[in-house]
């Protein structure tokens, strides 16, 4: 049975050790060179109020694009009024969002627009976000980590700190 759990609580070690590693890269080395690149003609904008549960908190703006290409599911978060992004249906943009596999380590909803360029100027900004949720990422998963490795040597293979220092004792 110790063997049995041993496995699996290494193999979740391990697992959620290298989803710490892939957040800690976007964080010190992430650039808009390493998102997924989209280019294509907008062809319509959907835009929905968005108002939160919470007093405190701000409303703002879902805005769905739809694009020529036949892209679908990408969307953007936006401020209000003048903090709105001048986007209209027929401009062509350059739209950076993940690939297919940083969603399993970076917990972003699917399509989330992370910068969009506008004849080569840049008109929605959100790296960010990108930025500091790998951070936040980065530092959860790393503390998990280091629980779970303890956890490991110390119930597994019954190295801990403590019985170190009772070892170095006795001799």
């Amino acid at each position: 049975m110790k063997q049995r759990l041993g496995k699996y609580l290494k193999a979740f070690a391990v697992i959620v050790s290298l989803m710490a590693t892939a957040n800690a890269f976007d964080f010190f080395f992430g650039m808009p060179g390493q998102l997924s690149k989209v280019e294509s003609n907008i062809e319509r904008l959907d835009s929905m109020k968005v108002v939160p549960v919470k007093a405190t908190q701000a409303w703002y703006y879902k805005t769905e694009l739809i694009l020529e290409n036949g892209e679908k599911d990408l969307w953007i978060i936006e401020g209000r009024g003048d903090r709105r992004t001048k986007l209209e249906p027929g401009d062509h943009v350059v739209i950076y969002t993940k690939h297919w596999y940083q969603w399993f380590y970076g917990f972003f909803k699917k399509g989330t627009v992370f910068l969009i360029k506008k004849d080569g100027a840049v008109v929605y900004d959100n790296l960010i976000e990108w930025k500091n949720s790998a951070f936040a990422f980065m530092i959860g998963l790393g503390v998990c980590s280091i629980v779970l490795w303890l956890a490991y040597f110390d119930l597994i293979k019954n190295k801990s700190i403590t019985n170190l220092i009772q070892r170095k004792q006795q001799q």
